[in-house]
């Protein structure tokens, strides 16, 4: 039986491309027959679960979940409907240091702990609840690993012949 991937990227460039995309181009190209990869930025019901004529749920089309630095609320319920209620696994990417950027930065704004404590604490739900997180580096995996046991680094890597 072919498995279905579902990966929400929070970008369309840099990481979503980089950590979401390609890894999707990659795994629907070489495992194709075992596998398949969807991306979106859209998180729609829909697309989850198998229902009969009469819409009844019969179970779930996807088998695992990957949610690429996704913080808004309603994502985290989405979330937490895939793991809990339709028992999907879910894998939260993450590979920046979202708790330490630094006040010169541009992104500052939007991840500003003093002013985006929501944002915050749903960030830190995914990673406490997450079947399993996914890092750039050690020193990540290190500095998230109070959130969750299960971290595991996949490095940035760009195959230049899918470029």
């Amino acid at each position: 039986m072919k498995r279905t991937v579902l990966m929400w990227k929070a970008d369309h460039a840099g990481c979503g491309w980089a950590r979401i995309e390609m890894i999707s181009k990659y795994l629907n190209k070489y495992y194709g027959d075992e596998l398949e990869t969807r991306t979106s930025n859209v998180m729609n019901p829909d697309e989850w679960v198998e229902k009969d004529k009469d819409g009844k749920i019969i179970g779930p089309k996807i088998h695992l979940t990957i949610h690429q630095r996704q913080y808004g609320t309603p994502n985290l319920q989405n979330f937490r409907v895939l793991q809990r209620n339709l028992k999907i696994p879910c894998i939260y990417e993450i590979d920046d240091y979202l708790h330490g950027v630094s006040r010169w930065s541009t992104a500052y704004q939007a991840y500003n702990p003093h002013t985006q404590k929501e944002r915050f604490k749903n960030i830190d739900l995914y990673l406490k609840e997450a079947n399993a997180v996914t890092v750039t580096t050690d020193y990540l995996k290190g500095l998230y690993s109070a959130y969750n046991g299960k971290i595991y680094v996949l490095p940035n890597c760009i195959d230049f012949d899918e470029v």
